[in-house]
């Protein structure tokens, strides 16, 4: 008979055993996380970028240029505005999509419950400049 030495776990699951102090449940864990790589985003540089894509994203019909689209839709403006103030400070603007769908668990993580990202986000100096959520 032959006996397994170290550890086992199956190829559809994770098995762990632990030894924790008595009454131990909870455990807080922290992630890295690639703001350009671990969800859809887009990095904005420059005013330039930030408007050509408010103005595809968000132009229509006779409301194509930056100004008319935010003549007419004040949600927009705050948008444009808010990553226009970012980028003349030098910082830059990333939009970020969490999604429910993908196949990234740390996508769908977010997408369920932001609130851990944005606390993180913020500790960092950073400013959420709209919370889709």
């Amino acid at each position: 008979m032959k006996t397994r030495q170290g550890f086992v776990s199956n190829s559809s699951s994770s098995s762990y055993i632990l030894s924790t102090p008595s009454g131990l449940n909870e455990v807080e864990v922290t992630l890295k996380v690639n703001l350009d790589t671990s969800f859809w985003s887009i990095r904005f540089a420059n005013l330039h970028d930030w408007t050509k894509h408010i103005e595809k994203e968000y132009g229509y019909r006779e409301f194509r240029d930056i100004e008319a689209i935010c003549e007419n839709d004040e949600w927009t403006k705050e948008i444009y505005d808010k990553g226009k103030k970012a980028l003349e400070n030098g910082q830059d603007v990333v939009w970020l999509c969490p999604a429910s769908d993908s196949d990234n668990p740390v996508d769908r993580l977010f997408y369920e419950d932001p609130t851990a990202l944005i606390e993180a986000i913020e500790r960092l100096g950073c400013v959420v400049l709209i919370n889709g959520h």
